[in-house]
C-alpha cells in the first residue's frame, strides 16, 4: 500500500487556459487547467486541500470540482483571506499551518503555482516553523507548474530543495546561536551522503574530503555538548600511550575548515557561508597547553563563548576550573592529559585556591554549586 499524500494548494483568480503539463521525468503529461489535478495525477494524491480567497472561490470552484469529478480523489476547499492587513495575514498563516499537519498521514506536497500575492511567502515560513519543531518527521515537498502559453506542453519543476535549505537554515543558525550541532550534523550528513551517492552512481571516484567537516564538526560539538575542557583546547586521550597524539577537536575543526573549504562551497554550500565565522570563534579556543598564559586564555574564551550562547551551567564550569587552574605550581596540575598529570597537585592548588582567595573562592564556587545542583545549595 503507497503511503497517503495529501497536496496543498492554491486557487487564485487568473485565467486559467489548458496545457499539457508535463511531469519531472519528461515523459508523463496531463492535460487539464488546472496544475492541482496534474500534480494530484502525478503523485497519486488521495486528499487535495485548495486554498482558495472568496473571489477565487466564485470565479473557478465550479470548474475546479468538475475537473476533480470521477477522480476518486478527496478535495477540500477552504476559505483565506485576501490578507489586506495584519490580522488576515496572520489569519492567511495559521490556515496554512493546520493545512500542512492537520490530517495528514504521511507525506505533504505542496502547489505554489497560483499562490497570490504572500500566499507562497506564508507557505514558506509556515514549511519553516514546523520543519523547526519536527525536523524530518513532516515531509514536505514543493512543487510549482510553469505554465506556457501555446506551448506543447507545460513543466512541472520539483522545488523540494527549498525545505532542505529550510534545515540548513535552522541547523546552521541554532549551532552558531547555542554551540548545539545536532540538526547541522543530520542535514551534512544526509547531503554528503547524497553528493557521493549520486557521485558513484555517475562512475565518479573524486570523491569530495567533505566527511572530514562532518567529524570535525561531530567531534567539537560533542566535547562542547559534555564540557571536555583538555579534549576541546588541547586534545585528550584516556590511554597513557596515546596521549602524545592526541590533538584538540578545536584545532582538528579549524584544520578542517581549511583543507575542505573547496569542497564544502561546492558540496555543502550553505555551511560555506559560516565558516569565517566559525573559524573566528573556535581558533582562540585552540592552545598546546591548559597551563600558563596561552592555557589561561583558551579557557577563558571558551568560557565566553559558553556565557554568550547562555549556557551558563557550562560557563561556571569552565570559569571555576581555570581560577583553580591559576593557583597550581606547575603544568602537573592543569594539563590534564600530560602523562604527568597529579591528582594530588590539582587538589593542592584547589586548596591553596580556596586559602589565599578566601571570599572570592567561595563565591566561585557557589555560583558553579548554585547552577549545578539545581538551586538546592544554598
Amino acid at each position: 500500500m503507497s503511503e497517503h499524500l495529501r497536496l496543498v494548494t492554491f486557487l487564485g483568480t487568473g485565467d486559467y487556459e489548458e496545457t499539457a503539463y508535463r511531469w519531472i521525468d519528461g515523459r508523463s503529461t496531463c492535460r487539464t487547467r488546472f496544475v492541482a489535478l496534474a500534480l494530484a495525477t502525478f503523485l497519486d494524491a488521495e486528499e487535495v486541500l485548495v486554498l482558495a480567497t472568496r473571489g477565487a472561490r466564485e470565479r473557478h470552484e465550479a470548474a475546479l470540482w468538475e475537473a476533480f469529478a470521477g477522480t476518486g480523489r478527496a478535495v477540500h476547499v477552504k476559505e483565506i483571506p485576501e490578507g489586506r492587513d495584519e490580522s488576515e495575514l496572520w489569519r492567511q498563516f495559521e490556515i496554512q499551518r493546520k493545512a500542512l499537519v492537520e490530517g495528514a498521514m504521511g507525506r505533504v506536497a505542496v502547489d505554489i503555482t497560483h499562490g497570490f500575492r504572500a500566499q507562497p511567502f506564508f507557505a514558506a515560513a509556515a514549511i519553516a516553523l514546523l520543519r523547526s519543531v519536527r525536523g524530518p518527521d513532516l515531509p514536505v515537498e514543493v512543487y510549482y507548474g510553469e505554465y506556457h502559453r501555446g506551448a506543447e506542453d507545460s513543466p512541472v519543476w520539483d522545488l523540494t530543495l527549498f525545505v532542505g535549505l529550510l534545515d540548513w537554515a535552522h541547523g546552521v543558525g541554532l549551532f552558531m546561536r547555542t554551540g548545539f550541532a545536532g540538526d547541522l550534523l543530520r542535514v551534512m550528513g544526509a547531503r554528503d551522503r547524497a553528493v557521493r551517492s549520486r557521485m558513484a552512481r555517475a562512475g565518479e571516484r573524486a570523491f569530495p574530503d567533505t566527511p572530514q567537516m562532518v567529524k570535525a564538526m561531530e567531534d567539537f560539538a560533542a566535547d562542547l555538548a559534555t564540557v571536555r575542557v583538555a579534549s576541546l583546547i588541547t586534545g585528550y586521550a584516556q590511554e597513557r600511550c596515546a596521549k602524545d597524539k592526541a590533538r584538540a577537536s578545536s584545532a582538528r575543526l579549524l584544520e578542517a575548515i581549511g583543507a575542505c573549504r573547496k569542497d564544502i562551497e561546492a558540496h555543502l554550500s550553505p555551511l560555506a557561508a559560516i565558516l569565517d565565522d566559525l573559524a573566528q570563534r573556535v581558533r582562540p579556543l585552540a592552545s598546546d597547553s591548559l597551563s600558563g598564559a596561552d592555557g589561561q586564555r583558551a579557557m577563558e574564551a571558551l568560557a565566553r563563548l559558553y556565557l554568550q550562547w547562555e549556557r551558563y551551567p557550562e560557563a561556571a564550569v569552565v570559569a571555576r576550573e581555570a581560577t583553580v587552574s591559576r593557583w597550581a605550581l606547575g603544568p602537573d596540575g592543569v594539563d590534564v592529559n600530560s602523562p604527568r598529570f597529579d591528582d594530588g597537585a590539582r587538589r593542592r592548588a584547589e586548596q591553596r585556591w580556596r586559602e589565599q582567595a578566601g571570599l572570592g573562592a567561595d563565591t566561585v564556587a557557589a555560583i558553579r554549586n548554585d547552577i549545578g545542583h539545581g538551586g538546592f545549595r544554598a
